[in-house]
């Protein structure tokens, strides 16, 4: 015999109440996906970063658009070089400071990269 378990989805049908499904961002989430769509037209051009440009901007929070960083990393460094990528993400990754707990440790040292000089 198989009972059936019910979902939060059918107490909302219950009570006739819809489920609600739809992501409501937050005015933070809109602006670092709008600055992160600001570069990607550049490279969405091309068919390999149309996924990335989508996943942006289906992104559903604030946490799903920190992770994507690095992609969208690799996709400006292919094209336009290491230097200008890592320039672009972090005036990006600026964004999430004070908004997400993986950017709390981040200060404004730890998001430019000092040149590496030999002691040789």
């Amino acid at each position: 015999m198989r009972w059936h378990k019910p979902s939060l989805k059918s107490i909302h049908s219950f009570w006739g109440q819809r489920a609600r499904t739809e992501v409501v961002p937050e005015p933070a989430t809109d602006g670092v996906r709008h600055a992160m769509l600001q570069v990607t037209p550049h490279i969405a051009a091309g068919e390999p970063y149309a996924a990335l440009f989508a996943r942006i901007q289906r992104a559903a929070n604030l946490q799903a658009l920190w992770y994507l960083r690095g992609d969208l990393m690799s996709a400006i460094a292919s094209q336009y070089g290491e230097a200008a990528a890592r320039q672009q993400v972090a005036t990006i990754t600026k964004l999430f400071v004070g908004l997400i707990p993986e950017a709390r440790h981040l200060s404004a040292p730890d998001l430019r990269r000092k040149p590496h000089t030999p002691d040789a």
